[in-house]
């Protein structure tokens, strides 16, 4: 009667391992310098980027059903920003970045 269970947890031990394993390499950057800003997202193997004017980006936050969600938007884009980080840390940032960027 044992087996089974033994089975079970060994199934489960792998599904996190390879839930793990697909974001092992997942990351954000963001680049400002005087006159530009770059942006970078790998997340689960598929990269994401955006660059612009630094003068026309503008960082929006905002709650939803919440939950404190972060974003940047250019040219009628809009990226999602620190999807990593914790709420209290994307509301941080999103104060940071507005004094930065204007």
């Amino acid at each position: 009667m044992v087996l089974p269970f033994a089975g079970a947890e060994v199934l489960l031990v792998w599904r996190a391992f390879s839930v793990i394993a697909k974001h092992d390499g997942d990351y954000e950057m963001l680049r400002i310098s005087d006159q530009e800003f770059g942006w970078e997202c790998n997340h689960q193997g598929r990269i994401c980027s955006l660059q612009g004017n630094r003068a026309w980006a503008k960082v929006v936050g905002e709650s939803v059903g919440g939950k404190f969600e972060l974003g940047l938007s250019y040219a009628g884009k809009r990226v999602p920003l620190a999807r990593l980080l914790s709420e209290e840390e994307r509301r941080s940032l999103s104060h940071e970045l507005q004094q930065i960027l204007g």
